[in-house]
């Protein structure tokens, strides 16, 4: 199955189960980067793009549910990137899903 597929289906099934499917569709992108692990980017509307590093190994539903914390702040008025909002989202998934979701991912170069 190809990654964008694969990971199209992993997002409307946290999309489901975490963020009872308030959270917009978004394009997936994997790119080469050693200069981040995972980046939500908007068009300043409702249109989003998650972008991977393939630079790195680490849990692909780990950064998706951490960008996904940052697209339900959007959707929902937050504003503060990773301050006492994403935290307090990102804790109340943390507890759900049993994922780690902080400031800042754990990542090993590949």
């Amino acid at each position: 199955m190809k990654k964008k597929t694969y990971a199209t289906r992993v997002y409307h099934y946290l999309n489901r189960v975490y963020f009872d499917d308030v959270l917009p569709p978004v394009k997936f992108k994997f790119v080469n980067d050693a200069t981040f692990g995972g980046m939500a980017v908007s068009d300043g509307e409702t249109f989003f793009h998650i972008i991977f590093s393939t630079a790195f190994h680490y849990d692909y539903v780990e950064i998706m549910l951490h960008e996904m914390c940052h697209i339900f702040q959007f959707v929902t008025g937050g504003k503060d990137q990773h301050g006492k909002t994403f935290k307090e989202i990102a804790l109340d998934i943390s507890q759900r899903s049993g994922y780690y979701i902080q400031k800042h991912q754990e990542m090993e170069w590949r």
